[in-house]
């Protein structure tokens, strides 16, 4: 495999937990480092080339950050975020062939840029027709399509016959993919609706776009630099809403108005929390990358119960409801979401 920029011989140090590391490396990011010829070490030193510092808590994380702070202000180190680390390793696609099998949850109708095939041509890949010995990586959706079980026995021999080549399911090629655009590109709410894909089960993205396009929704928001807090109402009765929030650690919860866990968690990233991360984007309360990198802290993350803090954000909610407190909705737009 050739990528796109040379780490070998260079020292890093890793700060705080990288959660929800993309499956397609080898690995955490030690193992992925280590694998490209770098070297990991643990102790922060002004003879290191860059330190990666990640939002997962761990021990030592926040001293570790401000030495690691210290040493770039005298120019000594490089600091790295999640994304700019994972731009710096990423696979170079420009020379490789791809091959799709069987149909993909990404894919909106009459949106050619979801298409996986649009997404490998745009990262600057080749598409094959079909399965062929010359291919580099197989992308292989959940869905059936015509000809998908006869391109899967035509992989499988190809692997037989010692043919090396990389499989993928839809989600790993959706890491993929936007390992590729710059660490610090602006994004948008088409974006993140693809990428999303990879963060959650298509069956909650299908029911959160659902109730974006059936209705205006006025979401309660707050956004600091650390968090998305917000009231999401249900749709079922206007009496009922959910208290949802998600943090730059990736921690997050969902509950009802009294507290109880939301039943379409399930230890994942519900419907509300989607509902509230594309309605905040949408409304340009948050820029689609930040949200997109607290969520990615969030999908290897049970869900962790914050009672106090949800309490907190309900009262707010319902003094404003009474006129009691200034705390003004955003209010989304149900035709921005009907590409998709």
């Amino acid at each position: 495999m050739t990528f796109a920029q040379d780490v070998a011989g260079k020292r890093f140090a890793l700060v705080g937990a990288a959660v929800g590391w993309p499956r397609f490396h080898p690995g955490g990011p030690a193992e992925t480092l280590r694998s490209r010829g770098a070297h990991v070490v643990e102790k922060l030193s002004e003879d290191l080339d860059y330190v990666a510092i990640f939002n997962g808590r761990q021990k030592g994380r926040a001293e570790g950050k401000r030495k690691a702070e210290k040493l770039a202000a005298e120019g000594k180190v490089e600091l790295l975020d999640r994304q700019a680390l994972l731009h710096m390793l990423r696979p170079d696609l420009t020379t490789k062939n791809f091959v799709f099998v069987g149909g993909f949850d990404c894919e909106v109708e009459g949106v050619s840029e979801s298409r996986p095939q649009a997404m490998a041509e745009a990262a600057g890949a080749t598409v094959l027709p079909k399965v062929h010995p010359d291919l580099h990586y197989a992308v292989v959706g959940r869905r059936r399509k015509k000809g998908k079980t006869a391109e899967l026995r035509h992989l499988e021999m190809l692997a037989r016959e010692g043919l090396e080549f990389r499989q993928l399911t839809e989600e790993a090629f959706i890491e993929l993919v936007s390992s590729q655009g710059a660490p610090r590109e602006s994004r948008g709410l088409a974006d993140l609706v693809l990428r999303m894909q990879s963060l959650t089960d298509s069956g909650r993205m299908k029911r959160a776009l659902k109730m974006l396009k059936a209705e205006s929704f006025q979401l309660f928001l707050d956004v600091t630099d650390e968090h998305l807090v917000g009231i999401v109402r249900s749709q079922t009765g206007a009496s009922k809403f959910y208290s949802t929030r998600v943090h730059a650690s990736g921690d997050y919860w969902c509950c009802g108005h009294d507290l109880a866990d939301c039943m379409g968690m399930q230890g994942r990233i519900c419907k509300h929390l989607v509902v509230l991360a594309l309605g905040a984007v949408q409304t340009g309360e948050v820029d689609a990358a930040t949200i997109e990198g607290w969520l990615a802290q969030a999908v290897s993350k049970s869900p962790k119960r914050e009672e106090q803090a949800a309490s907190d954000t309900i009262l707010r909610y319902r003094s404003a409801e009474a006129g009691e407190v200034d705390w003004r909705p955003a209010e989304t737009t149900p035709e921005d979401f009907y590409a998709f």
